[in-house]
């Protein structure tokens, strides 16, 4: 045998089995990445129609599988503490399913996985903008930090008389849409809180394919364009993809969060969520 030959005929396979290979991850990598022209599709589809784009897109939309939440028992001492700048003077009331601790200007509601505070007490002389508001909430982000971990600024808005800071929940790199923490500080230095939280127990080893975000956004197109006065303008501020559960749950009962995408727009507080399973639109 020619063992010369042969060695070049194993190194030409090899060359030939790699090319192979790498030709198939790149169609595996387009196959679940949204490519430019699906971008400009659906933007022009949009701008026809009087909603502009002026987000990012989602590129990947491989499959992904569902997570399993668990609406925690919260320990209502800690968070008393967390909350109430002096809680020694607590009134406790229940109503139907919900908690409420009230003070003197201050009241914390638990309902579920719902939590919701206002303080009522006022500053003379405040000066309301986005650092002063930071400033204000800063004390409770890092109460909240010490029990609830990897929650980030994701959104600012700023609104006549009030300045809106909204939390999200990154875990192990999947946001976690339902776990959010949104305040609201007022030109008079009063301000409210709204905190919803599940918590995370399982991620499913099964995983399901996904729509990409253009055919997200067009459904999120069909789904509001009856919605919004005739030639009316909207702006799409940020499209992202994450979990969320359109489930409502009591204390220690399961829910299962499954992908969604997550947009917002200049027109409302609330974003609107797509099933990336199935393409249905959910607005609170």
């Amino acid at each position: 045998m020619d063992w010369k030959k042969a060695k070049n005929y194993i190194i030409i396979l090899l060359m030939t089995l790699n090319i192979v290979l790498l030709g198939l991850n790149i169609l595996k990598y387009n196959k679940y990445n949204l490519s430019q022209d699906q971008k400009n599709s659906i933007i022009s589809i949009l701008k026809d129609n009087n909603i502009i784009i002026e987000a990012k897109f989602p590129e990947s939309f491989k499959p992904m599988p569902q997570i399993t939440l668990k609406v925690p028992t919260y320990d209502v001492i800690e968070l008393q503490n967390i909350f109430f700048s002096d809680s020694k003077s607590i009134k406790r009331t229940e109503v139907f399913e919900k908690t409420i601790f009230s003070s003197e200007n201050e009241s914390l509601t638990l309902n579920g996985n719902q939590i919701f505070y206002e303080n009522k007490n006022k500053t003379e002389g405040f000066n309301l903008n986005e650092k002063t508001a930071l400033k204000k909430v800063e004390p409770y982000i890092t109460a909240i930090e010490k029990n609830f971990n990897d929650f980030y600024l994701k959104k600012t808005v700023e609104n006549d008389g009030c300045i809106t800071l909204r939390y999200d929940q990154n875990h192990i790199n999947n946001i976690i849409f339902n776990n959010s923490i949104t305040f609201k500080v007022y030109s008079d230095s009063s301000l409210s809180c709204s905190f919803s939280y599940f918590e995370p127990i399982h991620v499913s080893a099964d995983k399901a394919d996904i729509c990409s975000a253009d055919e997200a956004v067009f459904t999120f197109y069909n789904s509001i364009k009856d919605t919004f006065e005739e030639n009316s303008k909207i702006k799409i501020t940020d499209i992202d993809l994450g979990y969320f559960t359109e489930e409502y749950a009591q204390n220690n009962q399961e829910s299962y969060a499954v992908p969604h995408y997550r947009i917002f727009i200049d027109q409302s507080d609330e974003p609107y969520y797509i099933n990336a399973y199935n393409s249905s639109m959910f607005y609170k």
